[in-house]
């Protein structure tokens, strides 16, 4: 499995989120609070949605890790004596 930051998922997450905050900030002019709100609201969905995205991969890749082990040891060893 690659590093996270080493991934396309990453780098995309890391450039909404530079976006967002761009608006959050208010570095883009608008009218009223609705784009900063907005901007914020983007920022931490993209972090809590990579965060899930590279749980996911680990646990699944903890899942084949684990089958794989188990698979190369002989069946007695996990019946009970």
């Amino acid at each position: 499995m690659k590093p996270g930051w080493k991934t396309t998922e990453f780098w995309l997450r890391a450039a909404a989120m530079v976006v967002s905050a761009a608006l959050a900030s208010g570095a883009v002019p608008s009218e009223g609070p609705w784009l900063q709100l907005l901007g914020g609201a983007g920022t931490l969905l993209s972090m809590f949605g990579y965060s899930d995205e590279r749980r996911k991969l680990k646990t699944e890749a903890m899942a084949r890790e684990a089958a794989a082990v188990r698979a190369d040891i002989p069946p007695k060893a996990f019946q009970p004596e």
